[in-house]
C-alpha cells in the first residue's frame, strides 16, 4: 500500500454477561486512510468488513452468524509530551438489516507520571439498537487506572 492508505485486519473474542453475550468472535479486514497525522494530531477513517458469530447468553443460547460493516474515524491529539487524548468512533450495521446497528464511542485520556508510568481514564459509550432481551440500548464504562510502557 503506501503511506496515506493501508490494509487493516483485525480479531477480537468477546464475552460480556453484562450485555448478554455468552460468546463473540470477530474477524474483520478492509481499508484504512491516514487522512492527517503531524507531530500533535492524527486523524484515521476505515471503512471494514466484519464477520460476526455470537451466542447470547440466555436460555435458547440465540446464535447470530452476520455480516456487517465496521466504520470508524480515530484521532489522537498530543498537545505535548506527556498529555494525550485519543477517541475512536465506530458505526456497526448489518448489511442485510441496516437498522440493526451499533454505535461506539471510546475515549481515552492519559497523562505520564514518569519515565514509563501514565495515569489513565478511559471511557466507552456503546448504543445497541438491537441489543439482547432485557439489555438497555445503552451501556457505558468510565475506567481508571496506571500503565507501564516496557
Amino acid at each position: 500500500m503506501n503511506t496515506v492508505l493501508r490494509l487493516e485486519f483485525f480479531t477480537q473474542v468477546l464475552q460480556n454477561p453484562i450485555t448478554k453475550i455468552d460468546y463473540r468472535f470477530l474477524t474483520g479486514a478492509g481499508p484504512r486512510f491516514k487522512l492527517a497525522d503531524n507531530s500533535k494530531f492524527r486523524l484515521y477513517a476505515a471503512s471494514l468488513v466484519m464477520h460476526e458469530y455470537e451466542r447470547e447468553l440466555n436460555v435458547e443460547k440465540t446464535i447470530h452468524n452476520d455480516l456487517r460493516s465496521s466504520s470508524y474515524v480515530s484521532f489522537s491529539f498530543l498537545p505535548n509530551d506527556n498529555v494525550e487524548l485519543i477517541n475512536t468512533f465506530f458505526y456497526q450495521p448489518l448489511f442485510t438489516y441496516l437498522n440493526d446497528y451499533r454505535i461506539l464511542d471510546q475515549f481515552k485520556f492519559s497523562a505520564k507520571a514518569g519515565k514509563r508510568l501514565s495515569l489513565a481514564v478511559n471511557l466507552n459509550y456503546l448504543y445497541d439498537n438491537k441489543p439482547v432481551i432485557g439489555v438497555p440500548k445503552i451501556n457505558y464504562t468510565i475506567s481508571t487506572g496506571i500503565e507501564y510502557n516496557f
